[in-house]
């Protein structure tokens, strides 16, 4: 589908400005709430601890009263009863959160034959001031939890909250302290204990004072009782794990667990499925071990937030639809002259060279485009004619290049195989320019009935110049090569021949063999080219290194000879520089002698053509298809 020019910026600005909004603000929210969050649970845990710590002072008062007058009753035990219940009478003076203060003695203990005493006082229910005495003796208080569980373990305790019935009434715990005697001989006996009750309405009034009115505050006894809750109507009648199992929500029940076991710590869970997530956090009174634990719906902090971002978005909209309404009027004033130039252009692709531009098209860069398309139009009509006669010549110097190229291939051997009446041998080459013309040639012709001559040679540069020099060295090669003559001397003869008002300093690297097809010896001079390798039928290769340096730049050089025998079967490979050197995708990266030398390995048991033809094949494969220089190969095997 095609789209215009402002349905382009429509389409490049509204989506990116959208999500590069959209982005800013999940991005800003998402940090938003996690430190909103981050300060809940600050919050939770300084509200826990202030108030844990504030309501454990008013236990800690009334324990430290009663630790004090049983260290007066360890010290005293025979006190006077008046004594007694005016001590008592003082503390409870100086304790106003406790309503009641008293102690039991373990039978017989205080007067033989005296089962019970127990002095008690209290504050009156109605009159707060007014402090009573209960009578000594009159209830049996060794089966009560602040008398039996001290007695049982030996040590202070607080009991679990509960409806006082004498004198008072009200809610109220009790901390129990047992004193003893410690004769100087045996172990110490338990005299009695020492106990306070403490009204639980005074700490619900320190927690009454809370008002925060986001945060509720929640205080449970060690077993888990609710004593003071902002709905009344659980105090002394719910457990958090009654609560929990009610809910029926497993992640309730087990951080329920973890509160009454843990000692301090802030977490949250999800009431049900669709319902927002409660943050807990829950703290001890050190005193008695019970729990204060502060909860807040997690939307409390959040709603703020989610406002926020609603409003960012709705001003975000607004504000689109203002870009909206720029981008309308600039893309129509950016359009308008450029309808105009695409009809100029049509005219011109249809050759109309004479067309003008219809209007005004301004002083800005549209107006400089136009006067452009109006020089290019003149330039245009200059180009056509030059580009008419530059084809035509183009052209003719394809055409003699190819020509050329037909003339430089007939100079090579085109019949193979080329001597199919010798069985001694078999022998396969082949030439593939990288443009028209090669600078790399081969060479084999017999010089007596059992002398074949073998020739690779690779000319410096590309195209017609080295095209021409392969051109006289070939000529010069086959002109030196006559019967009786060493292999050194011929190579040395076509050096000077080649150095000879070389005043280019063109060069040729060359593999110049003389092949015995009776005994498979070949003499050679490598006047630094591309070392062939020997393919050895029992395995393995050699490489037939450079004797002398390449023919062209020096006319004194000497050149010397090697011999190597070809065994039945062996296999002599001579290849250019424009199969090791074919590149993947940077000149670095190079086809290279190991990846040949891994190839023949393979297909050295191939017919010499199928040998030339797979080399071939894999180097353009390594370099896709591209020839980045001329490619040669020959090669010989013997037979017999």
């Amino acid at each position: 589908m095609k789209l215009s020019i402002r349905q382009k910026l429509f389409l490049g600005i509204v989506p990116l400005c959208l999500i590069v909004y959209a982005l800013v603000v999940f991005f800003q929210t998402r940090g938003a709430t996690r430190t909103a969050i981050e300060n809940v649970k600050v919050l939770l845990r300084e509200t826990t601890s202030k108030y844990a710590a504030e309501c454990d002072v008013v236990l800690t008062r009334a324990a430290q009263a009663t630790e004090t007058a049983a260290d007066v009753m360890t010290v005293a035990p025979q006190t006077e009863t008046d004594e007694i219940n005016a001590l008592f009478r003082r503390i409870l003076e100086a304790n106003t959160d406790a309503v009641g203060f008293g102690l039991g003695f373990e039978p017989n203990k205080r007067t033989p034959g005296v089962r019970l005493f127990d002095p008690y006082v209290y504050r009156d229910n109605e009159k707060k001031d007014e402090i009573g005495a209960n009578p000594i003796g009159e209830f049996d208080y060794f089966v009560r939890d602040w008398y039996a569980d001290v007695k049982k373990t030996g040590r202070a305790l607080w009991t679990e909250p509960y409806v006082g019935s004498v004198g008072n009434t009200s809610t109220m715990c009790t901390y129990s302290v047992p004193f003893f005697h410690h004769p100087s001989e045996g172990p110490s006996e338990l005299l009695g204990v020492v106990a306070i009750d403490v009204s639980l309405d005074n700490l619900r009034g320190i927690l009454a004072r809370f008002h925060g009115n986001r945060i509720a505050l929640r205080l449970v006894s060690v077993k888990g009782t609710i004593i003071a809750d902002s709905d009344p109507a659980l105090e002394m009648k719910e457990t958090l794990s009654s609560l929990a199992e009610k809910s029926k929500n497993p992640s309730l029940i087990e951080i329920t667990k973890q509160m009454m076991s843990g000692n301090q710590g802030t977490v949250s869970y999800q009431p049900d499925s669709g319902q927002e997530r409660i943050w807990l956090a829950y703290a001890p009174l050190p005193r008695t071990g019970w729990k204060l634990i502060a909860s807040l719906p997690e939307s409390q902090v959040l709603t703020p937030i989610y406002r926020q971002a609603y409003q960012s978005i709705a001003l975000f909209f607004i504000g689109l639809f203002l870009i909206v309404g720029i981008i309308s009027i600039v893309s129509f004033r950016i359009t308008a002259p450029l309808k105009r130039l695409t009809t100029f252009a049509g005219k011109l692709a249809k050759g109309d060279f004479d067309a003008t531009i219809d209007g005004e098209v301004g002083s800005d860069e549209i107006g400089d485009l136009a006067r452009t398309f109006e020089t290019m139009t003149a330039e245009l009509k200059r180009n056509v004619k030059r580009l008419i006669d530059e084809e035509s010549a183009r052209k003719v110097v394809e055409k003699e290049l190819q020509f050329a190229r037909r003339i430089q291939a007939s100079l090579l051997p085109r019949i193979f195989p080329p001597f199919p009446e010798m069985k001694e041998f078999n022998l396969h080459a082949m030439n593939e320019p990288a443009t028209f013309m090669a600078g790399d040639f081969f060479d084999f012709f017999f010089i007596d009935q059992t002398t074949l001559v073998v020739v690779l040679a690779d000319v410096s540069g590309k195209g017609v110049p080295a095209a021409m020099f392969m051109a006289v060295s070939r000529t010069a090669i086959r002109n030196y090569t006559v019967p009786g003559r060493s292999v050194e001397e011929i190579i040395e003869s076509v050096n000077r021949t080649l150095a000879s008002d070389n005043v280019d300093m063109m060069f040729v690297t060359c593999f110049y063999g003389q092949y015995d097809i009776r005994t498979g010896r070949l003499t050679y001079v490598n006047a630094g080219h591309n070392p062939p390798y020997i393919m050895r039928q029992t395995g393995g290769f050699e490489t037939l290194g450079a004797t002398g340096t390449f023919l062209g730049p020096f006319p004194d050089l000497p050149f010397s000879a090697k011999e190597v025998v070809l065994a039945p079967g062996d296999l002599l490979v001579t290849f250019t520089d424009g199969v090791t050197e074919a590149y993947d995708k940077t000149p670095d990266d190079l086809y290279g002698e190991t990846r040949l030398e891994t190839l023949l390995e393979k297909i050295r048991d191939e017919p010499v053509e199928d040998i030339c033809d797979i080399v071939f094949e894999d180097a353009i494969e390594f370099s896709h298809g591209e020839r980045h220089d001329d490619i040669t190969l020959l090669v010989l095997r013997r037979n017999i």
